[in-house]
């Protein structure tokens, strides 16, 4: 396990809540999203989801879709990455839901988000994220 300073590396981890998810599956995706494109087994909020193992980054987000739309609350450690995957699938049609931190000051709010993005959603409060054995909270 990686580890920094001696001590386990954070996790990436984090799950979104479904209330969340079902606000904006109904808002952006006639009431679900059809890919989670970084989810695992017990966090997956569609049908198909990619996990660590699956790598995201490498699949065909509006292939597997099948013409609906993905869902994607990515690893914080690789923001940009998932974005720059986001913006080439919606390029080919799909809508894409990220949520993200608004990290106004990084290269990939920028060359992503405001250069590429159809719209964005600033919320006012922090969203509660949860780890998997329920504990936690970090704000996105």
């Amino acid at each position: 396990m990686p580890t920094n300073n001696g001590k386990p590396a954070p996790s990436d981890e984090w799950y979104t809540s479904a209330q969340l998810v079902q606000g904006l599956a109904g808002h952006y995706a006639d009431g679900a999203f059809s890919l989670d494109a970084a989810a695992t087994a017990a966090s997956g909020k569609a049908p198909r989801f990619y996990d660590a193992e699956t790598d995201a980054r490498i699949q065909d987000w509006h292939h597997d879709a099948a013409g609906g739309a993905v869902w994607c609350n990515p690893p914080y450690s690789n923001t940009a990455g998932f974005l720059e995957k986001a913006a080439t699938t919606a390029q080919q049609g799909a809508t894409v839901v990220c949520l993200i931190p608004a990290r106004t000051d990084t290269a990939y709010w920028h060359d992503l988000v405001l250069a590429k993005a159809a719209e964005v959603l600033l919320v006012g409060d922090r969203i509660t994220l949860t780890r998997p054995d329920g504990s936690g909270a970090a704000g996105a």
